[in-house]
């Protein structure tokens, strides 16, 4: 191999930067400060309930090319159940629902046609649909960058039902930002790539194994393989930079690592220490992370003795929690039920406690589902896991400002899911954003 890189992280980002390097014929130096790869994409052993959960249940989208390609590679891709056309269960809080499916005619209409044909949808809205979708199938962006979800989609009335199954569940659950904030070119990227594009792409992925089976492990033992380093439990302390290039970094006891080029692959929050000595240097960069808000995501993972009878997935509407999904390892390693409950843009939510959080839980299954999660499920345990900082609050202004992966110092790329990519934070994100970032080197 004829040039090293560098890539501190080994989240997503870190993962497909370290796998375009060694296609380029680099060798890749992973750095990563916890005891395994994959970030937020991960699984953790909880040692209260006996068993590995995942950090956050990560959904992925058949459109999500790039994460297929890279699963492919790492031979995991079987590993997720991809639905043949999009079925979400839509339940409303007092029992009602709307089983969605998309038919299997050509796009745009697989996707617009199943809500054309709702009872529940007004006239207007329809037309209102129509115009938005074709809107979006023709490729023609919103007029202004600055507008919201909210300021371009103009809903007839704010409690309308398309507003509470489609718009207000797309912007939480693509962009962890409410539609009221969100950026409308991003969700308009998403939803014209994941949804309008072709029946086949329109589907959800569900994991079958715990995500560091899928992505963590797989990637360290690929890079290994090839040629490539990783080392655990090493957390970079500062860079250091001289004439305007990275010359190396400094790891934990002082350890340097010397370096012809370098991938910082970290979220904002955890780049921030790295870059404030370099802030002059790197003024686009810091400017940026001083603009970016967090957005909580929480999940409640429960093991259950008895089954959930209702479809999956369920998307609950107006509701504190916002999916509900199925999680069929569980059952293999416990012999119980395993479930995941999801909410997206969680600020209030991530600032109860565990009793308050079960008790809202209690409230939303019974009065959605009408099932007692104790009495009819028979709940055995939870794990609440509280992601305080899982992506950026996608506004229009924090869209205008995401850095490309290119610096002023040479040598030194960028790489994770707020890089800009034209895409929400998501998965997909991150791994274009690990690609961009090696070819950002010319390599």
């Amino acid at each position: 191999m004829s040039k090293e890189v560098i890539i501190v992280g080994g989240g997503l980002a870190g993962i497909s930067a370290a796998l375009e390097a060694l296609e380029c014929g680099m060798r890749p130096i992973v750095l990563e400060k916890s005891h395994s790869l994959g970030g937020r994409a991960r699984s953790l052993y909880a040692r209260d309930v006996k068993a590995p959960i995942d950090h956050g249940q990560h959904l992925l989208s058949a459109s999500y090319h790039h994460t297929l390609q890279l699963l492919q590679k790492l031979g995991t891709l079987s590993l997720i159940a991809f639905q043949k056309r999009l079925f979400i269960h839509f339940i409303f809080p007092e029992g009602q629902s709307i089983a969605f499916r998309a038919y299997n005619i050509p796009p745009p209409f697989h996707f617009l046609l199943p809500l054309l044909v709702r009872p529940e949808i007004s006239w207007k809205e329809k037309l209102g649909l129509i115009q938005n979708g074709l809107r979006i199938f023709q490729q023609k962006p919103p007029q202004r960058a600055s507008l919201t979800v909210e300021d371009w989609i103009r809903p007839p009335r704010p409690h309308s039902t398309l507003k509470m199954i489609l718009w207000q569940p797309l912007s939480l659950a693509v962009l962890n930002t409410p539609m009221e904030e969100a950026s409308a070119r991003l969700l308009r990227n998403a939803f014209r790539m994941g949804f309008l594009s072709s029946n086949k792409r329109s589907g959800l992925g569900f994991p079958q194994k715990d995500l560091s089976q899928i992505f963590g492990e797989p990637a360290r033992k690929y890079i290994l393989k090839h040629g490539g380093s990783v080392y655990i439990r090493t957390q970079i302390r500062r860079l250091i930079i001289e004439n305007d290039r990275v010359k190396a970094v400094v790891g934990p006891q002082g350890k340097v690592f010397e370096t012809p080029a370098l991938v910082l692959a970290l979220p904002p929050d955890a780049l921030q220490p790295l870059l404030k000595p370099h802030a002059d240097r790197l003024a686009d960069v810091w400017n940026a992370l001083q603009v970016f808000r967090f957005s909580p995501i929480v999940t409640i993972n429960i093991w259950t003795q008895r089954p959930i009878e209702h479809p999956l997935p369920i998307a609950f509407v107006d509701s504190p929690f916002h999916w509900l999904v199925h999680l069929p390892w569980v059952f293999h390693r416990t012999g119980f039920q395993g479930y995941a409950v999801v909410s997206s843009a969680a600020s209030r939510l991530a600032a109860c406690s565990a009793e308050a959080i079960m008790e809202q839980l209690r409230n939303v299954f019974q009065r959605c589902l009408g099932l007692d999660l104790d009495r009819d499920l028979h709940l055995k345990q939870y794990k609440i896991i509280k992601e305080k900082r899982a992506t950026i609050i996608q506004t229009p202004r924090a869209d205008s400002v995401r850095p490309r992966s290119r610096t002023r110092i040479s040598n030194l790329v960028l790489a994770g899911d707020w890089i800009q990519t034209h895409f929400p934070a998501t998965i997909e994100s991150a791994v274009i954003s690990g690609k961009m970032a090696i070819r950002s080197l010319r390599c």
